[in-house]
């Protein structure tokens, strides 16, 4: 009879997939949201956010089977936990080109925020790394023979790649932070509140993924020097490493895809909040932000909302010192060119083209004013 601490390795991986369940729900929440609201982004964003979503419900697919395996298929037969499960193991793969798609987002996002390359160069490297560390450590747990032979001998992988994903997070996250309160002494007031919210998200999404980064290297390495010391148990105590380490990485999965989805769903909200007004530029094809004044209207589009992603990143890259008299800039009240056909009642509701028509008048600058 083969005796296991099912605490550590049912309990853990059963809670595991509960928490990493109840995320799930919450990024296909937010997925459905992102489709509605930012119906007008661009493909490759689109593409990203439904690619994210797609692996994720892989990734759960396969981890409540190897679930459903070890505790309906094998009940009553301790010693299979001590086997690999193949189902399980799939959800390994994925998690690895997750974490990647999502890194490799905000990388850009840093980018397009700061242009600084050397972090971007430095961040796609730890990506790079960490994912080819993944698919070695996918091969070598594929070809163990069980999960006491995988730890005793690959054990240093599992903090090794905790440890870069750590490093990664935080780097981001520091970065953002920077550059976003770099941006916030060089911008209106009236959209200082945007920078201090987005500051507040970065801090927060950084700081979850770093806590259970953390918890899991520390988990991983003190209960892998505690195996030591309890040498007639050291079977089961390397089994129950390696499985509190699966319950934490289906945690860790899903926390960077609910981030990656919060960053773009939750710059709507600042859009409503705030009042922005969306100016398109059919010459560029980019999506500008003005800060509507009190001279200003805001048109209703009914369920057509032009929004795009895009405008976060340009709000960051494109903006003005309030103290340059030739940077101050103003909406003043929006027209239509067609009014007639806008005050027929069976009209249809204004459309991204009829956004583009949309006029924005300069602020005069002080120059002119002083010469008036």
């Amino acid at each position: 009879m083969v005796h296991t601490n099912t605490g550590l390795t049912l309990g853990a991986f059963l809670l595991g997939q509960i928490i990493t369940s109840v995320l799930f729900g919450l990024l296909t929440s937010q997925t459905y949201l992102y489709f509605y609201e930012f119906s007008e982004d661009s493909k490759k964003v689109k593409f990203a956010v439904a690619t994210v979503w797609l692996l994720e419900l892989a990734h759960i697919v396969c981890s409540s089977w190897g679930l459903y395996n070890d505790t309906v298929d094998h009940f009553g037969h301790p010693e299979h936990l001590f086997q690999v499960s193949k189902v399980f193991l799939m959800s390994l793969l994925i998690a690895g080109f997750i974490f990647p798609l999502v890194q490799l987002s905000f990388a850009e996002r840093i980018y397009r925020i700061s242009g600084n390359r050397y972090i971007v160069a430095f961040l796609i490297f730890m990506t790079v790394v960490r994912f080819i560390g993944s698919l070695a450590n996918f091969a070598v747990f594929w070809t163990s023979e069980s999960i006491i032979d995988y730890t005793a001998r690959y054990s240093w992988f599992i903090p090794a790649l905790l440890g870069m994903g750590v490093v990664t997070d935080l780097t981001i996250a520091m970065t953002l932070v920077f550059y976003f309160r770099q941006q916030r002494v060089r911008i209106f007031k009236s959209t200082v509140k945007v920078i201090d919210t987005l500051t507040l998200w970065t801090i927060e999404s950084g700081v979850a993924t770093t806590i259970v980064g953390v918890a899991s290297v520390l988990t991983t390495v003190l209960l892998s020097d505690t195996c030591v010391y309890f040498s007639n148990w050291l079977p089961q105590c390397l089994n129950a490493v390696t499985d509190v380490w699966i319950a934490l990485l289906l945690v860790i999965t899903r926390l960077y895809s609910n981030m990656l989805l919060a960053s773009f769903v939750g710059f709507q909200c600042l859009l409503y909040e705030l009042h922005f007004t969306i100016v398109y530029n059919r010459l560029n094809g980019r999506t500008r932000l003005r800060a509507i004044k009190e001279d200003s209207i805001v048109l209703n589009t009914s369920r057509n909302r032009p929004t795009s992603l895009g405008m976060v990143f340009k709000v960051m890259s494109e903006s003005h010192d309030p103290v340059s008299p030739t940077n101050t800039r103003r909406s003043t009240t929006a027209h239509w060119e067609d009014q007639k056909s806008m005050q027929s009642p069976l009209s249809p509701a204004p459309s991204t083209a009829d956004l583009e028509r949309v006029l924005v008048e300069e602020r005069p600058s002080l120059d002119d004013k002083t010469t008036t």
